[in-house]
C-alpha cells in the first residue's frame, strides 16, 4: 500500500487527459490511483457546457478544489469549446488588425483575453494553454500559422502582454507557448521531432519577456531542438534551455510545463523511462500526459520512486512544489457577458480583413458579374486539435456572398476534379476561389495556380492560412484578400470587403515568399 501523501506529492506533477465525458467507474479509479494535478480537456471530453459543467464539478469532487482544469482555448484554429462560448478569431487577425493600428490592436487583444477567461472560468477551467508566442516567420511551420501573431517581434510582444494582462483579469491563468520560440521549424512535432538551427534568437524571446512582465505565471517549452542553444536536446529534455535560458536568463520563477509528451517528436525519439526524469531535471515543474493511461502510470510510478529515494529528480520535485501553488483557482470576477464578447470578436474579425493584391480591379465584385465561387472543404483533422464536428464547413461564405454560385471540391483534389473546375470556370465573369491550405495540399495548389494562370479573373481567399499565397506563380495576376481564419465571424467579414460593404482595414503581419521556381 503507497503513502497517500506520496502518491498525491507525486501526482501533482502530472496534467493529464481521458478520453470520456463523465466520471466513469474506470476513470474514477485511475484518478484516484494517480491523484493528478490538473486535468486537460479535449473536444472528445465536451458534448455542451451543461455536461462539461458537470464533469468539472465532479472531478474537484474527487481531487480537490485546488485541481487545475486547463484547456486549449486559443481562438481561431485551436479551440476545444465552439458551442456556448464565444469563439473569437486566431492571433493572426488579431495581429493584423493591431498592425495597422497598435493601440487598437493591443485594446482589442486585451478584451478577447478577459471575455474569453470570463467565460471559462463560468465553466470551471483556471487554466488557458494560450496565448501562442511563436513567430510567423516560416511559411511552412505546420504548426504555427495563423496560431501566431505575425511576424514582427514587437507586435507579438505587445499582443501576447495584453492576452496576459486581459485573461489574468478574467479570472484565469494563461499559458505562454511555446518556449523559446518554434516559429522557424518546418516539421511539426505532433508528428516527429524538429530542429532548427541558429539564427536570431532575441526576436523569438523578445514575445516571452514582454508576456512574463506582464506576469504571465505558466510557460510551456517546446518539442524541438535548437541547435545555438543546446545541440543535442529538445527543449523539454534541456537544462541549458529550462533553468539557463527561461529560469536564469529570463528571471522566470513561475511553473514550467511540457507540452504533451506523447506527441511524436518524444515518442519517436526518445523512450519514456529517460523522458520522465530528464523533464524534471531540465526544470520542468508539471508533465503533460494527454492519452495513454499505461504512461500516465509508469510516469507516475516513476515520480513516486523520485521522491521516496529523494534522488536529484525527487529534489528538483520537492524544489518545484511551491510554485504549483501558485496556480491555485483565481476567484470568478464577473459573469459572461456574450453580447459584448461577441462584439469584441467581430471587431477583430471586421479589422483583420487584408487586401494583399488587386491585379484586376475587381474589388469591390460587381454585382452584375456572373461569379463562380471555388470551396474546397476544410480538412478534417489536424496535428493541433481534434477532428472538426462541421461546424465551419464554409457555408457562411456561400451565404453571404449569395447569389454566388458555388461549386464543391475535395480538400486536396485530383486531376479530374481540377480540370472540371477549370471547365466550369469558362461560363462565369469571375472566379473566387478558396484555399483551406494549399501550402501542403498539392492539389489545392495545382487548381489555384491554374485558375490564376487561366482565368482572366480571379480573386483568391485563403481562409485558413496566408501562406497559402506562397504556392501561386511569382509572376501570375490576381486579386487576393485574407481572413486569418474561417470562423464565421471572420467569413461575414470577408464577405463584406469583397462585396464592398466595408473597407478593408488589416495590414499582412507576415512577408510572403515564393516557393516556385
Amino acid at each position: 500500500m503507497h503513502d497517500r501523501s506520496l502518491l498525491r506529492r507525486a501526482g501533482r506533477h502530472l496534467w493529464i487527459g481521458f478520453e470520456d465525458q463523465s466520471l466513469t467507474p474506470p476513470l474514477r479509479e485511475r484518478l484516484s490511483d494517480l491523484q493528478p494535478g490538473g486535468i486537460v480537456l479535449f473536444r472528445r471530453n465536451i458534448r455542451d457546457l451543461v455536461q462539461t459543467r458537470s464533469l468539472i464539478a465532479d472531478l474537484r469532487d474527487l481531487l480537490g478544489e485546488e485541481l487545475v482544469v486547463a484547456v486549449d482555448q486559443e481562438g481561431g484554429l485551436v479551440a476545444r469549446f465552439h458551442e456556448g462560448v464565444t469563439m473569437f478569431p486566431g492571433n493572426m487577425a488579431l495581429g493584423a488588425a493591431a498592425f495597422r493600428e497598435p493601440s487598437l490592436g493591443e485594446h482589442l487583444g486585451e478584451e478577447q483575453g478577459y471575455w474569453s477567461a470570463v467565460e471559462l472560468r463560468d465553466l470551471g477551467v483556471t487554466v488557458n494553454l494560450a496565448p501562442v508566442m511563436d513567430l510567423a516567420t516560416e511559411g511552412g511551420n505546420p504548426s504555427a500559422g495563423i496560431r501566431s501573431f505575425g511576424e514582427p517581434g514587437e507586435l507579438a510582444s505587445s499582443l501576447g502582454a495584453a492576452l496576459t494582462r486581459g485573461t489574468l483579469r478574467g479570472g484565469v491563468h494563461p499559458c505562454l507557448k511555446h518556449f523559446p520560440g518554434l516559429g522557424d521549424a518546418t516539421v511539426d512535432s505532433h508528428l516527429d521531432l524538429p530542429a532548427i538551427a541558429g539564427g536570431d534568437r532575441t526576436r523569438h524571446l523578445d514575445p516571452f519577456r514582454a508576456a512574463l512582465r506582464a506576469r504571465a505565471p505558466l510557460v510551456m517549452t517546446s518539442h524541438v531542438i535548437y541547435r545555438d542553444l543546446d545541440p543535442d536536446l529538445p527543449a523539454t529534455l534541456s537544462p541549458r534551455i529550462v533553468q539557463g535560458l527561461l529560469r536564469g536568463e529570463l528571471g522566470f520563477d513561475g511553473v514550467v510545463m511540457t507540452d504533451d509528451l506523447e506527441m511524436g517528436a518524444m515518442a519517436k525519439n526518445f523512450g519514456y523511462p529517460r523522458i520522465v526524469p530528464e523533464a524534471i531535471l531540465a526544470g520542468h515543474d508539471v508533465l503533460c500526459l494527454c492519452h495513454r493511461e499505461d504512461l500516465q502510470r509508469l510516469a507516475h510510478a516513476s515520480l513516486m520512486t523520485a521522491l521516496r529515494d529523494r534522488s536529484p529528480v525527487g529534489v528538483m520535485l520537492e524544489r518545484s512544489e511551491p510554485r504549483l501553488e501558485r496556480l491555485n483557482p483565481l476567484r470568478p470576477v464577473a459573469a459572461p457577458d456574450s453580447r459584448r464578447a461577441l462584439a469584441v470578436a467581430e471587431a477583430i474579425a471586421g479589422r483583420a480583413i487584408t487586401v494583399v493584391r488587386d491585379d484586376h480591379q475587381l474589388l469591390p465584385l460587381k454585382p452584375t458579374s456572373k461569379t463562380l465561387l471555388v470551396m474546397p472543404t476544410l480538412r478534417g483533422e489536424t496535428g493541433v486539435e481534434d477532428p472538426l464536428r462541421g461546424e465551419e464547413d464554409g457555408s457562411e461564405l456561400e451565404r453571404a456572398l449569395a447569389p454566388t454560385r458555388a461549386e464543391r471540391i475535395p480538400t486536396d483534389p485530383d486531376e479530374a476534379a481540377i480540370s472540371a473546375v477549370l471547365e466550369r470556370a469558362r461560363d462565369f465573369d469571375v472566379v473566387l476561389v478558396a484555399l483551406t491550405g494549399a501550402r501542403f495540399l498539392s492539389g489545392q495548389a495545382r487548381l489555384a495556380t491554374r485558375l490564376v494562370t487561366e482565368h482572366p479573373r480571379v480573386l483568391v481567399l485563403p481562409i485558413r492560412n496566408p501562406f497559402d499565397l506562397e504556392m501561386l506563380p511569382p509572376d501570375s495576376r490576381y486579386s487576393a484578400v485574407v481572413s486569418f481564419g474561417f470562423r464565421a465571424a471572420q467569413l461575414r467579414a470577408l464577405a463584406k470587403v469583397v462585396s464592398g460593404q466595408v473597407q478593408s482595414y488589416g495590414r499582412l503581419p507576415i512577408t510572403l515568399k515564393s516557393r516556385l521556381p
